[in-house]
């Protein structure tokens, strides 16, 4: 069965499992670094909010061997779990009044985000781009994000200038800086008994130096923490030493003391191999590393 033959059977098959009055629709969504993708939505009659569930991955499982109501049963249990409870009221988003205390702000790539970025508001930041969006709370599904587009500056009659403004004062406090040595991350996520033992060596500097994960207490595009006052400052001070900065992903980045045995041009080079072989796409920051001077208080592409 070809990829179009599959959208239109699961559309078809979704579509019989509901009532009528339920409006549901496959459409192409770009999401980061150029991805797109191909979102379901499912609109029942009450409800004004639908999670987007994305087809790609389903169609490589069925090319794998995976049975089609297999599929349909896995993204039928998806949409249950994600659905709103109840209708989400997102008419604040039109008053920027109400708006102003949701913008935050995020990291991306700016060359391959240069489409994107055309109809969004957004800011250079070395080789990556400050962008912003607005996140939207419900008790029901977590929270939601709605990326701000040139539209919404001229709905809301502001400036990028001011938009930036308020999202460096929203964005450390809704999502507050975390930073941890890398092995104590791992065993929190992981478990310590699933933890190498010699990966325990990264936290003694008698064998390398310390590598620590900056990104925020949600682990949600926590590479944005950069850009937050002496987050840092405060590494560096405590170490003595500058820092390389290695983008592990757009949610967290890398600290590491720049008296390191590897050269820049070998952390580029792990960099680019784990972004090649690791990473979705759309998870991908950038393949250079960066320097914090201590001295200057300053960040650099290294």
């Amino acid at each position: 069965m070809t990829y179009q033959l599959f959208k239109s059977y699961i559309r078809d098959h979704i579509c019989n499992a509901f009532p009528e009055g339920t409006t549901v629709n496959i459409q192409s969504v770009q999401k980061n670094n150029q991805v797109l993708l191909d979102g379901l939505t499912i609109m029942e009659s009450d409800c004004n909010v639908a999670p987007t569930i994305y087809l790609n991955d389903y169609y490589a499982d069925y090319c794998n061997g995976a049975s089609l109501e297999e599929i349909i049963n896995r993204i039928m249990t998806l949409y249950q779990s994600a659905k709103p409870d109840a209708p989400i009221d997102i008419s604040f988003f039109t008053d920027f009044e109400q708006a102003q205390n949701h913008i935050m702000f995020k990291l991306i790539n700016y060359e391959k985000n240069e489409n994107l970025l055309r109809d969004i508001p957004h800011f250079s930041y070395m080789d990556l781009a400050i962008v912003f969006y607005c996140m939207v709370e419900s008790r029901s599904t977590g929270n939601a994000t709605i990326l701000i587009r040139n539209n919404h500056l001229s709905l809301w009659d502001i400036s990028a200038e001011v938009l930036y403004q308020y999202a460096r004062r929203n964005t450390p406090t809704a999502l507050p800086p975390l930073c941890q040595p890398l092995t104590s991350m791992l065993i929190d996520i992981l478990g310590e008994e699933a933890v190498p033992p010699d990966l325990c060596k990264v936290n003694d500097t008698e064998h390398v130096p310390p590598l620590f994960v900056l990104t925020n207490e949600k682990k949600y595009f926590g590479a944005c923490t950069l850009l937050y006052p002496d987050s840092l400052k405060q590494v560096a001070t405590q170490l003595q030493q500058d820092l390389y900065i290695l983008p592990s992903s757009i949610h967290e980045v890398l600290l590491l003391p720049v008296e390191t045995q590897m050269s820049p041009d070998e952390l580029c080079e792990m960099v680019r191999e784990v972004n090649q072989t690791q990473l979705s796409q759309e998870e991908i920051l950038s393949d250079h590393i960066y320097y914090y001077s201590l001295d200057r208080d300053t960040l650099r592409m290294a």
